[in-house]
């Protein structure tokens, strides 16, 4: 019998396309491919998806079927959403209209989290993030190790492939990665673990390329978590989970030193990251890239705030050297909406990270969602140490 275009579109997407799972791969391909595109972009994806829902999704009720635990992360996320929709609005030290229009970012990130809830409510849906994911990864590390290679390896911490900057690059990589890394885990073809492999490798070389220590450290502490998941839920392929993972850091490694061997610009940036981390003289001040001042700074900004913080204000108002942020999360956060805001902001991150391990311990298996959480949680927490994640848009 003869297949049509139909029928492959539906083995690709797991059944038949109806309004609803249209809405499902537009707010896919949004938050997957859509990551390497300009916010209006991202944003366009969204409201078409949402014209994807009916009134029967959403009248469905979520609550009735939520965990206990995921009644109270819910309720901590409600209230810290309260906190910095009004605390900001009241209490902020810029003027009064500016305040207002920087809840933009505050309501559209309810609007993301909503539309989550909406349409991740079946295995269709993961199974297709999955795929969308793993295909972001693989077509833009291997866009960009083209580019990279085209010009010769330059240092460049702007031009990269879509026109995103080197800091964008290796943040959204960090959090598509460990889709890969788990269907490397779960996979039983020959060819797709192959093919999963070299993504890895590749978007890994990527990473590295960045020129970004943040996201050398990224990496590591991924694959560490990793690591220290299978040897508690999956014991059994630990050695070879390890083999595969010594084997691509290898060919990584060598194939970029070959790489720097050959591009003087290259080889000069690797040995001065290589430097900074040295921790040479135990100079804090170098090993975090000038930051650890800033961060004395901004600390002691709120503690003349700690209640209700700054608002929304820049921080390079009252900065000495009119950085932009705090190039850090936590106090970020603070700056933000005083103590109350980052208690919050880190008890929801650790509230997801416990919810996910009890997951896994209850069934006494690596599961691919809490899996994904806390491998994207942990590079989320080493970036937001030092950088400023609490109010990255993408």
């Amino acid at each position: 019998m003869r297949r049509t275009l139909g029928d492959y579109v539906c083995k690709l997407f797991g059944g038949r396309l109806d309004k609803f799972v249209v809405g499902q791969l537009l707010f896919i391909t949004a938050v997957t491919f859509g990551l390497f595109l300009s916010d209006t972009a991202r944003k366009i994806l969204l409201i078409c998806a949402l014209f994807c829902i009916d009134k029967h999704h959403l009248k469905n009720s979520m609550w009735d079927s939520w965990t206990k635990e995921q009644r109270i992360i819910s309720l901590i996320i409600g209230i810290l959403g309260f906190w910095l929709l009004f605390i900001p609005l009241l209490f902020g030290v810029e003027p009064f209209k500016e305040r207002v229009r920087s809840l933009g970012w505050l309501i559209e990130l309810i609007l993301w989290m909503l539309a989550t809830l909406w349409f991740a409510r079946d295995s269709r849906f993961l199974n297709n993030i999955k795929k969308f994911a793993i295909g972001a990864c693989f077509c833009y590390s291997l866009l960009a190790l083209c580019q990279r290679y085209g010009m010769g390896f330059v240092v460049n911490f702007d031009n990269w492939p879509l026109r995103i900057g080197a800091w964008s690059v290796g943040t959204i990589l960090s959090v598509l990665l460990p889709w890969v890394l788990c269907e490397l885990i779960f996979s039983k073809s020959t060819c797709s673990k192959v093919l999963l492999f070299v993504t890895v490798i590749m978007t890994g070389a990527t990473m590295i390329l960045t020129m970004y220590t943040t996201f050398w450290l990224v990496l590591a502490v991924e694959i560490f978590t990793l690591l220290s998941l299978i040897l508690f839920f999956y014991r059994q392929y630990f050695l070879k989970i390890c083999a595969c993972v010594i084997c691509a850091l290898s060919i990584i490694v060598i194939g970029l030193y070959s790489a720097s061997s050959s591009y003087n610009d290259m080889y000069n940036r690797l040995l001065i990251e290589f430097q900074q981390l040295s921790l040479k003289e135990l100079d804090a001040e170098r090993f975090t890239n000038e930051r650890y001042h800033i961060w004395i700074e901004a600390y002691n900004f709120i503690k003349e705030r700690p209640v209700v913080g700054y608002g929304w204000a820049d921080f390079a108002k009252f900065s000495i050297e009119q950085r932009g942020h705090t190039h850090c999360s936590f106090l970020q956060a603070a700056w933000t909406g005083g103590i109350p805001s980052v208690l919050m902001y880190s008890i929801l991150m650790l509230s997801f990270i416990y919810s996910s391990v009890r997951a896994m311990k209850n069934k006494k298996v690596i599961l691919t969602v809490p899996l994904i959480v806390i491998l994207v949680l942990s590079a989320y927490i080493t970036c937001g140490v030092l950088d400023d994640m609490f109010r990255a848009t993408r």
